[in-house]
This record gives structure tokens, C-alpha cells and sequence, in this order.
């Protein structure tokens, strides 16, 4: 009797066990994994070419557990097309001559300046550029943007290097993603699935996403006074101390580089010569003419914003006057919500694959994307970020 009341509870532990797995995999599976698109729904724009990049990594140099050549052949494995390097208060990666192309990776070095007001990165493909004065970068930025250097805010609102004084009109962007910065907000609860989910999943970091709520707040407040940018951020460092010696590469490097990307959008094809290519990823990030992803739900290539009215076509980081009408394509035709923001508030939604809406309503209006994931059956669903893009600048003067 005893024998068979054990046996009983043995099977019992076994099929609450297994039932807790299957749940585990359920509740995972649909926050983390991949959405197939096939060929014939992704849509393309053949007006512009779109590449992916990582800004804003971190190697030995710096804080960072890799080399360039190590990030690099990961880099090449996850089809990124460029990242750059910004090693803390160094350019020691260009000066050692390691930016160039690996295999199909083009490698960018930058630099990410600690400052009284906060940390932001610099970048220039200038061959000057290895001369760049840190001490007195500061003061260049004050009022003016540069026409030869690209610059961003950090982290702006990181516990412990947070942006301090936003009075300085020479940056090009800001950054609304922060890969490091992003589970700061989050619960104990929710990090402590995600690394869970880190020994099941190529994408453990999705646990974590949601919108930058207070980040887009800061950058719709400082568009309305002048043109800036977002830009997404890996700020990959795969490097956690533990000790004074002894530290752990985690989220490794794959794992952190999938979270945060940055797509240019240009009209010329990047060359594979590393010298003129740079130029253009330049440009892209100078302009605006880029856009995040967010997580690693599905290769948004093909995702097209854009303008029009009688007399041209404005895409993303362009100005257009007068009445235009606006059209987004999205890569993904189910489950996704497309919200049209003008100074961060909503002024249409699609859910649909395809958004179109005219205005005359001067502002600085941008997209956002949104994936629609689950925790479990019957509950409610979830609104995960996917794609924030840069804005288009309508403004009402319709003279040419």
C-alpha cells in the first residue's frame, strides 16, 4: 500500500514537472522567437538601400570583454553590415588601425567622452580624426553641430551617468534605446526570467522590451526646439564584474548585439571600400536618415516611411512644406500595430501592414511599430516595440 501510494506520488511530480516545462517553453517561446517573413510579403523600397548597424560598443580597449576582430567575426554571423566602436575616453581601436571591413563588416571606431554633463560619442571618418581634442569637444558642441563630426547623448537618463545639462544644441541625437540601460526598469521577476530564458533562447534580452517611455519624452520635448535625432544603441560590453578579478561575458556579445540595431537608409549602395562606405554611414547618421529596431522579432528590412506632396518626396530626416501625404510599409503583416506620432502624440494608428494618412499639420512626425506578443492563452496581450523611426519635418510654408 505504501509502495503504490509512492509510486503514485512519483507520477504525480512527474506530470506537475513536466507540466511546469511545457508551460515554461509556452510562456517563452512567444516573447522571444522569431517571426518568419516570407519573400513575397516583404516589401521593398527601390529607392533607397537599408543596412543594419551597431553603434556604440565597447571592446578591451575599454570596459568591454572582446577585441574589434572578436565582435567583428560575431558581427558577421548576425549579418550586420557596420558597427562602431566607442571605447570609454580612447580612441586607442583607430589609432591601432583596426577600423576597415572584416569579411562583410564594416568597422567604424568612435569614442564615448565622460563629461561634466553626461557621456555622449563622437565620430568623424576623418583621417584627422585620431587627433580629436576630447578635452575642448565640450565646448564645440555648446551651440553648433558640427559639420564634420557626428555626436550623440548617452544614456540619458542612466542612475549613474545620466545626461545632467541638455543646453547644448550641438548634438545630432540622443539616444531613446540603450541595450545596457534597458533592464534598469524592470523587475527583479523579469530578470530573473530573462536569464532563464538566456540558456533556451538566442534572444533572451526580448524579456526586457518595452517602450522608452521617459527617453522619447526627453527627445519629443527637445524636437520641437530644434532638430534632433534618436538613435538606438547596443552599448554592448559582454563584461559583468563579479570581483576585482574576476568578471563574466554576460549577455555575451551575440545576445547584446541582437537587441538594439540601427538601419540607414541610403540612395547609394555601400561599396565594400572602406574608405568611401564610411563617408555614407556618416552622412545617414548626420542627416537622420535612419531608424532603431528594437529586440530581435524579425529583420525589419524593407520598412518604408516617406512623405509626399506636388513637388518631392521626403524620407526619413527630410523637411517637406505644405500639405503631404504620408505612407509606411511594414515587413510583417500580422499582428503589428503602426502608430503615426506628431511631438509625441498618436494622430493615426494602422493595424495593418500598410499606414496612409495626409496632413497639413506643421510638427516633426515619426512611426513606431509595434510586434503584438503573449505571456499565456487568454491573456491580455502585450505591445512589444519593434521599430522607432526618425522623423519627417512638415513645415507650412509651401513655396519651393
Amino acid at each position: 500500500m505504501i509502495l503504490l501510494r509512492n509510486n503514485l506520488i512519483r507520477r504525480l511530480i512527474i506530470i506537475f514537472s513536466s507540466c511546469v516545462v511545457v508551460l515554461f517553453f509556452y510562456i517563452f517561446f512567444d516573447l522571444y522567437s522569431d517571426r518568419y517573413i516570407p519573400p513575397d510579403i516583404a516589401v521593398r523600397d527601390s529607392e533607397l538601400y537599408d543596412y543594419t548597424g551597431l553603434i556604440h560598443i565597447h571592446t578591451k580597449y575599454s570596459d568591454g570583454s572582446g577585441t574589434p576582430e572578436e565582435i567583428a567575426k560575431v558581427a558577421n554571423q548576425l549579418g550586420i553590415d557596420f558597427l562602431i566602436i566607442s571605447d570609454h575616453d580612447t580612441l586607442g581601436a583607430l589609432i591601432d588601425n583596426k577600423e576597415g571591413y572584416y569579411n562583410n563588416v564594416l568597422v567604424l571606431v568612435g569614442i564615448e567622452i565622460s563629461s561634466e554633463i553626461g557621456h555622449y560619442l563622437v565620430y568623424s571618418p576623418s583621417p584627422d580624426f585620431r587627433l580629436y581634442d576630447v578635452k575642448n569637444s565640450l565646448y564645440q558642441l555648446k551651440n553648433n553641430k558640427s559639420t564634420e563630426y557626428y555626436s550623440e547623448m548617452c544614456h540619458p537618463f542612466h542612475p549613474k551617468t545620466p545626461i545632467k545639462n541638455w543646453n547644448y544644441d550641438g548634438f545630432d541625437a540622443v539616444e531613446i534605446f540603450n541595450g545596457d540601460s534597458q533592464w534598469r526598469d524592470d523587475t527583479l521577476f523579469e530578470i530573473f526570467e530573462t536569464v532563464l530564458g538566456s540558456f533556451l533562447y538566442k534572444n533572451p534580452l526580448n524579456k526586457l522590451v518595452d517602450r522608452p517611455e521617459k527617453n522619447i519624452e526627453k527627445w519629443s520635448e527637445l524636437i520641437k526646439g530644434r532638430k534632433i535625432f534618436q538613435i538606438g544603441s547596443a552599448d554592448a560590453h559582454a563584461n559583468i564584474k563579479i570581483s576585482a578579478n574576476f568578471s563574466i561575458k554576460f549577455p555575451s556579445y551575440e545576445q547584446t548585439l541582437r537587441f538594439a540595431k540601427t538601419h540607414i537608409l541610403t540612395e547609394e549602395k555601400l561599396s565594400g571600400a572602406a574608405d568611401r562606405d564610411k563617408i555614407i554611414v556618416f552622412d545617414c547618421l548626420k542627416k537622420g536618415r535612419c531608424y532603431t529596431e528594437i529586440g530581435n522579432f524579425s529583420r525589419p528590412g524593407g520598412f518604408i516611411f516617406k512623405g509626399e506632396n506636388d513637388y518631392k518626396i521626403a524620407h526619413i530626416g527630410d523637411d517637406i512644406k505644405g500639405k503631404v501625404k504620408f505612407t509606411v510599409f511594414v515587413p510583417d503583416t500580422t499582428n503589428i500595430i503602426i502608430k503615426l506620432y506628431n511631438n509625441d502624440e498618436i494622430v493615426y494608428f494602422s493595424d495593418y501592414y500598410k499606414l496612409e494618412y495626409t496632413t497639413s499639420k506643421p510638427g516633426a512626425y515619426w512611426v513606431e511599430v509595434f510586434q503584438i506578443r503573449k505571456k499565456l492563452p487568454f491573456f491580455k496581450k502585450i505591445e512589444r516595440p519593434w521599430i522607432i523611426s526618425n522623423p519627417i519635418f512638415v513645415s507650412k510654408n509651401l513655396s519651393q
